[in-house]
């Protein structure tokens, strides 16, 4: 047996049932996310990761933050420009090369954090009001070990960037007339069976 390859108790269709009632968490997670009141502006869904990230360190790089959050440098990059414009981030020329900037939150980006901090530990706090701690510990540990072992995957199986000098042309268009092979391709997430699959 491989070392990638499941144990044997871990059959395929339970591993898939579990990624489908995960992807059902986020869904719902996304949507708690949405419908919480706005903090500050320039702090929305999109750049609350950005602003998280920082407030666990003193400052980092944009590259560095963008490796962290498994993100392109362009769109952090933009994020951290809306951030910056906010009020809530400042960004610096990194003292140790001039060509890379440095993220750091300001005191309103911090109070920003701590506001975040205590609207979701509201809303999870309501969410688990029919849970005991020991459930929510024991619930807490499993969460904890399944995202280790997930980042752990991630680094395993990450591939670095094609060299733009060897990497092959990209296909060309097709013709006016033509319908590109996969126009007519599901939308649905890899791991989202068909509404019609589930109840």
């Amino acid at each position: 047996m491989n070392a990638t390859d499941p144990p044997p108790s871990m059959t395929t269709e339970l591993a898939g049932d579990l990624a489908y009632d995960l992807i059902r968490v986020l869904k719902l997670m996304h949507a708690l996310r949405d419908r919480a009141p706005r903090i500050a502006p320039g702090l929305d869904p999109t750049t609350q990761p950005l602003i998280h990230r920082l407030a666990r360190c003193d400052s980092t790089r944009v590259t560095d933050l963008a490796a962290d959050l498994h993100a392109d440098v362009s769109t952090i990059s933009r994020y951290a420009s809306t951030l910056a414009h906010a009020g809530l981030v400042e960004k610096t020329a990194d003292p140790l090369d001039r060509r890379a900037q440095m993220l750091t939150l300001t005191e309103a980006g911090r109070a920003a954090v701590a506001s975040l901090y205590e609207q979701r530990a509201d809303s999870f706090a309501r969410i688990l009001r029919d849970w005991t701690p020991a459930e929510v510990l024991a619930f807490r540990g499993f969460v904890t070990r399944f995202a280790d072992d997930l980042a752990r995957d991630l680094a395993r199986t990450r591939t670095p960037a094609p060299d733009p000098v060897s990497a092959p042309a990209p296909a060309p268009a097709p013709a006016p007339d033509q319908t590109p092979p996969d126009a007519t391709a599901s939308t649905l997430h890899p791991f989202e069976p068909d509404a019609g699959e589930r109840s």
